[in-house]
């Protein structure tokens, strides 16, 4: 992955976590309880083990499948922007069970509103474009798909909680908002769309044929 595009990552989701904060207190929300950072602060050699359970909680398994498998002939066909798509429709659907398992985040969120409840779809989406710019940028790597979930999730959801879902809809607002300035760049940037174009003849170099790749 090399250095530069973990430190995007991180400062990427460090600043919706901050701004969704300034919002929070500007409204005067209750702010989250942020338990998980409160135990780093005073232990902080359990950072790596928070780290751990963040990955292997979903990125790490999942993203073989969704970058590892899917992405690749999902480029082929369509290009980058449809791919991105197709994939974060596809990773919100398979996340809709959560919505009718209490004790999770989304259930609570369905009982607060259905229509913050519908957002996880298009925030899943723009999710996905932004993984999908780091897969591209650091040369198809699944690592670097997993490593973006992984911060997500840590940093704009497990070093908050508790929350409650009013909150949840701020900080998934302006998650969902920085997400779309990652999209408008990856269709307006000639570069990255030379980089994605590139990454495509690559792809389909490695499988020897457009006609071998199939879902």
């Amino acid at each position: 992955m090399g250095l530069r595009w973990p430190l995007f990552t991180i400062g990427l989701f460090t600043l919706v976590t901050v701004v969704a904060l300034l919002f929070g207190k500007w409204y005067k929300m209750e702010l989250p309880g942020m338990n998980w950072l409160h135990i780093l602060v005073k232990q902080p050699h359990m950072i790596p083990l928070l780290l751990f359970f963040s990955q292997i909680s979903g990125p790490f398994n999942e993203e073989f499948g969704l970058r590892g498998y899917a992405l690749d002939r999902l480029l082929v066909r369509y290009g980058f922007a449809i791919s991105s798509a197709i994939l974060g429709f596809i990773w919100a659907t398979w996340h809709l069970p959560w919505f009718f398992t209490p004790g999770q985040f989304q259930y609570d969120q369905l009982q607060n509103s259905l229509f913050d409840a519908l957002m996880l779809i298009p925030y899943n989406m723009a999710l996905s474009f932004v993984m999908s710019f780091v897969y591209i940028n650091t040369n198809r790597s699944i690592l670097a798909g997993a490593f973006v979930r992984m911060m997500s999730n840590f940093i704009t959801s497990q070093l908050l909680i508790p929350y409650d879902a009013a909150f949840g809809g701020v900080i998934r607002n302006v998650h969902l908002a920085t997400c779309v300035l990652v999209i408008v760049y990856t269709l307006i940037s000639k570069d990255f769309k030379k980089l994605a174009a590139e990454t495509i003849a690559d792809i389909e170099r490695d499988y020897g044929s457009t006609q071998t790749i199939g879902l």
